[in-house]
């Protein structure tokens, strides 16, 4: 029968029995388990830590040497899965975003109908723009849905309240900048986060581990956290 794998949330007191919950298990199993094995942390200077832990608890077990899982930020983790997933497209570089996002912001804002931009596209808007895609896309959200409920919220207001009618328009700018974005991705031949995740999905025979670990929260209680796009690829997965 084929393995069933399943989901397990372990309670700890306090933060001592947390790093001692991740360090048993990052270590449990026969040695060479590890290999398919991932702990996820919230930054580089968490990993370093923990490996010591992970020393420190191996020597207290009188192990002459021991097996490190991979040890991840969640940056990391979608870079592992690229690499685990041959011929895969490269990844955009976050330049390369930016210009992806500018050049959708200008041809949404020259749209005949379309009353230019409501602000100016200034490098620093650009890059919130990518933040407010990339954090609807993690919540799962696409952007027709964006639009779609927005324009509901505020279309009956809009005779009434002519702040509704400049949010109306900075709705459709970024509906048009967003949907160009996309259209942008896909014509560049390579890939974002996102579409990183549809490519792994359609691939989960590639997917290199057995086991893994979450040693972070979720967003936004940590704002280096796991969201939920993130949790429903680990599922599906």
């Amino acid at each position: 029968a084929p393995e069933v794998r399943r989901r397990r949330l372990i309670r700890t007191p306090d933060l001592a029995g947390f790093r001692r919950a991740l360090a048993e298990r990052a270590l449990a199993g026969e040695p060479f388990s590890a290999l398919r094995r991932a702990l996820l942390l919230p930054t580089q200077a968490a990993i370093a830590l923990f490996r010591r832990t992970l020393e420190s608890e191996s020597a207290r077990r009188g192990a002459a040497a021991f097996v490190v899982p991979e040890l991840l930020t969640r940056e990391g983790f979608l870079n592992r899965l690229h690499r685990s997933i041959d011929n895969a497209p490269r990844l955009l570089t976050r330049f390369e975003r930016d210009v992806l996002m500018a050049r959708a912001a200008a041809a949404a804002a020259a749209r005949t109908r379309m009353p230019g931009a409501p602000f100016d596209l200034r490098p620093g808007l650009i890059a919130e723009m990518i933040a407010l895609y990339d954090e609807l896309r993690r919540r799962q959200r696409t952007v027709r849905r964006f639009a779609a409920v927005l324009f509901e919220e505020l279309g009956g207001a809009r005779d009434l309240d002519r702040g509704s009618e400049s949010l109306i328009h900075q709705t459709s700018f970024l509906a048009f900048a967003f949907l160009g974005y996309e259209r942008g991705v896909a014509s560049s031949g390579a890939l974002d986060e996102h579409g990183l995740r549809r490519l792994v999905l359609g691939r989960p025979d590639a997917f290199p581990f057995d086991h893994v670990l979450i040693g972070v929260g979720d967003h936004p209680s940590d704002p280096r956290g796991l969201w939920p796009a993130d949790f429903d690829l680990l599922g599906r997965l």
